[in-house]
């Protein structure tokens, strides 16, 4: 991957929310939208039977990126920031709601690039490798899966305060109505009222 031509495509591009489309070949894909396209410099959606199509207008067919080598305009970090500042862990679903700080039309300001790409090799970095045997002794653990638990627990959290601060913010719109905010997993502030002020600060920039 060459930094400087990705700067100039995402530039080219007006992408204000972006990350390097991940080679299929070597990487370990999770979601479809990033893997590797060859059609041109970028693509912003993908497609899939019965899922994504043309006329879709949401995660995860489009209008964002997974949480990986995100590359951010200036105007989108200073968003995003404020979805960041919290005690809880994990980022899982945080990147269904960065279309909400692509400064506009997230369909056409987050996308991947396809011509500077990058490898995944998907190697576990919490918890225990995938290849290390579970102990057999009475009471253990196996740390993945406690891992996997604090993600859902965290996501649940997370979920309760971002509906309770759209619903307690009246003077703002969602651009983006439906079911993406169902599936929202993000960190949070240090408390339940931090974390409202936060989410709503940041919305309000993106309403702005």
């Amino acid at each position: 991957m060459k930094c400087r031509r990705y700067i100039s495509i995402i530039k080219e591009e007006s992408l204000e929310i972006s990350q390097p489309a991940l080679d299929v070949n070597k990487s370990e894909v999770h979601h479809q939208i990033t893997a590797r396209g060859r059609r041109g410099n970028v693509h912003r959606r993908t497609y899939k039977h019965g899922e994504c199509n043309r006329n879709s207008t949401a995660p995860p067919c489009t209008g964002w990126i997974e949480m990986m080598v995100l590359v951010f305009s200036k105007a989108a970090w200073r968003c995003v920031w404020y979805m960041i500042q919290n005690d809880l862990i994990h980022a899982w679903g945080l990147d269904v709601l960065l279309g909400y700080c692509a400064q506009g039309d997230r369909l056409q300001n987050v996308g991947i690039v396809d011509t500077e790409y990058v490898i995944h090799y998907g190697l576990p970095t919490l918890g225990e490798p995938k290849d290390k045997k579970v102990s057999s002794s009475p009471g253990a653990l196996d740390k993945r899966i406690e891992v996997r638990r604090q993600l859902f627990n965290e996501y649940r959290i997370f979920q309760r305060w971002w509906e309770s601060a759209i619903n307690s913010d009246k003077c703002w719109t969602d651009p983006y109505p439906g079911p993406t905010k169902k599936t929202v997993m993000t960190h949070v502030q240090k408390s339940e009222k931090n974390s409202r002020e936060c989410i709503c600060c940041s919305l309000g920039a993106v309403a702005e």
